[in-house]
């Protein structure tokens, strides 16, 4: 690779490396939601989380919007 490159780029490429959000269809939505009902201790609550690479907050604020609708 090229020394003249920065770290901060991607390849060679001149755009910087950004990271982009993960967005998620109703239907993952609900099918976390659904499986993370069905988790009594908060361990498992927490590995399917990390499973499926969201935070723990953000189920909680699914489930709230959920019982808002």
């Amino acid at each position: 690779m090229d020394s003249s490159v920065s770290q901060n780029t991607a390849l060679g490429n001149e755009m910087p490396v950004v990271a982009r959000r993960r967005r998620y269809t109703r239907r993952d939505k609900l099918r976390i939601r659904v499986e993370a009902n069905r988790r009594v201790r908060y361990e498992e609550w927490s590995a399917l989380a990390h499973r499926e690479e969201v935070y723990p907050c953000i189920l909680k604020r699914w489930q709230e919007w959920r019982k808002l609708m």
